[in-house]
Parts: structure tokens; C-alpha cells; sequence
């Protein structure tokens, strides 16, 4: 199963729908923010996408990008962390600015996939068995290109896609 996983959107409508229209262009159906949408009408570029999101230190009106969330895609959801499973592989989101949550996860061992934002710098690091994925910014100022990631739970591989060359 593949799972894009995207995060520092702030507001950044074009990049965020370039983004989408690949996601949508590999039949991708589950999308994984992690955080700093910053307004909720940014995520209506992600419509028909499941959506699993948690909030960023951008992200100031929680309760309306929940309510946008869930009127694209009632399936949706959003909070401080994210702690599911899909696709037979375990997974933990938080935005990163609290990088104790994030030790915490991955010190455990509990996870196949611990994901993060934040820094705006793309991460694909295997620590112990888990994979510590940063998919890099999509808006802001970037401190390294503008990238999304797409991962894999079968090959346990992640893609990172720079929208400069699409």
C-alpha cells in the first residue's frame, strides 16, 4: 500500500494542490499531514483523501481545520498526535515541535513508522526497526526543497518527490 505524507503546507494552495494532483495521478488514497496547514481552506485541495493530520505550532484554528477536514472526507481525522494502524503497519505522527513525543515513539519499539514536520528538512532514517520519516515542507520557507514523500508499508521504502521537477 502506498501513503503520501505531507506537512508545512502554510497556506501554500499551489504546491499543496500540485501535490495532490500526483497523489491523485498514482491512485493514492491516504494522505498523512503532518501539521502546519495553518487555515483550514488550504485542505480543500485534498478532497476525496483520506486524511490523517495532526496539528502544527501553525495551525491556530484546530477546530475549524477539523470541521474542513471532516466535511471533505468524514473519514478524516486530527489531533495533537496521530497513533493508527494501516495498510499491516503501525504508525505515529506528531508535527515535531515537541521532539519529546516523537524520542518517546521511537524509543518504544511499538512502531513501524514514526513521521514528523516541523523542521522543513527531509528525513528518511531507519532508527532500530522503526523508519523516522520527515517528507520535507510544501510551504513556508523551506529549508531544504519543496518535497512531499510517498511510502511504501510493503517494501518499507519511501519516495521523495520534489515538486521542481513535475
Amino acid at each position: 500500500m502506498q501513503i503520501a505524507v505531507i506537512s508545512d503546507t502554510h497556506n501554500n494552495i499551489i504546491t499543496l494542490e500540485k501535490a495532490s494532483q500526483e497523489i491523485r495521478f498514482r491512485g493514492i488514497k491516504y494522505l498523512i499531514h503532518c501539521g502546519d496547514v495553518t487555515f483550514s481552506h488550504t485542505l480543500r485541495a485534498c478532497q476525496d483523501l483520506h486524511i490523517f493530520m495532526v496539528f502544527g505550532n501553525g495551525d491556530v484554528d484546530q477546530r475549524a481545520i477539523l470541521e474542513q477536514l471532516r466535511s471533505l472526507n468524514p473519514e478524516s481525522s486530527a489531533g495533537q498526535i496521530q497513533d493508527f494502524s494501516l495498510g499491516g503497519q503501525r504508525f505515529f505522527v506528531a508535527h515535531g515541535d515537541t521532539s519529546r513525543l516523537i524520542q518517546t515513539a521511537l524509543s518504544s519499539g511499538a512502531y513501524d513508522w514514526v513521521l514528523q514536520g516541523h523542521t522543513h528538512r527531509f528525513k528518511d532514517e531507519l532508527y532500530g526497526q522503526t523508519k523516522w520519516v520527515n517528507p520535507g515542507a510544501l510551504g513556508g520557507k523551506p529549508a531544504d526543497s519543496v518535497s512531499f514523500a510517498v511510502l511504501d508499508t510493503v517494501t518499507k521504502t519511501i519516495e521523495r518527490i520534489m515538486l521542481k521537477e513535475l
